[in-house]
């Protein structure tokens, strides 16, 4: 509509057209989806069921919610355990801003066991290193983007601050936050979200 419009006013200073014939067509309406999530068994099965070479890059995502592209560009040598933080920077990211991710006990438990001093995250058969796990935790579906919003939902349920998670997730504003993840989840549920362990 809007590419439509500024056709017409071009069209309509060279003189061709009189009338702006998008004027007439109404606004589609977009329906929001809600966000597809894991269930907290869902997330300690597939975990459990992950080999070693997937399960950190699983685990960062379920418990500290970067983007698949940061996870894929992220390095052993960003994720610092002792200072419980992961450095995403502005080359990995997807907005080119640097950001500090905190390393939760849910996702320190799950990464100490796997701790390398570097080398990628990301493992080179991801994909079929995650239907083997998939498989074997008996999922029939991957939620769309399921890692980062399952991390979100149960983020905000269990702690409450919007603009701290805003700021974990790489959001400007928590704009986002409240029009996909609030209300997602039970704070029953998000307690036994960060209780999972192996």
């Amino acid at each position: 509509r809007q590419v439509l419009s500024v056709l017409f006013n071009y069209a309509a200073l060279r003189g061709y057209c009189s009338e702006n014939p998008v004027a007439e067509i109404a606004k589609a309406k977009v329906i929001d989806k809600s966000v597809e999530i894991f269930t907290p068994k869902q997330i300690k099965g597939l975990l459990g069921s992950a080999s070693k070479e997937v399960r950190a890059y699983l685990a960062i995502g379920a418990f500290g919610g970067l983007r698949s592209a940061e996870l894929s560009r992220l390095d052993w040598q960003d994720v610092h355990l002792k200072r419980r933080f992961i450095e995403v920077s502005a080359a990995t990211s997807k907005t080119a801003s640097r950001r500090l991710v905190t390393i939760l006990p849910t996702l320190q438990r799950w990464l100490k066991p796997l701790q390398k001093l570097a080398g990628p995250i990301r493992p080179p058969n991801l994909q079929l290193q995650i239907k083997r796990a998939t498989a074997k935790a008996n999922l029939t579906k991957w939620p769309h983007n399921g890692l980062r919003h399952s991390y979100a939902s149960y983020h905000l349920a269990k702690f409450q601050d919007a603009p701290a998670l805003a700021l974990q997730m790489g959001h400007r504003t928590t704009a986002m936050l409240f029009a996909h993840y609030r209300e997602v989840v039970t704070p029953e549920a998000a307690e036994i979200y960060w209780q999972i362990s192996a």
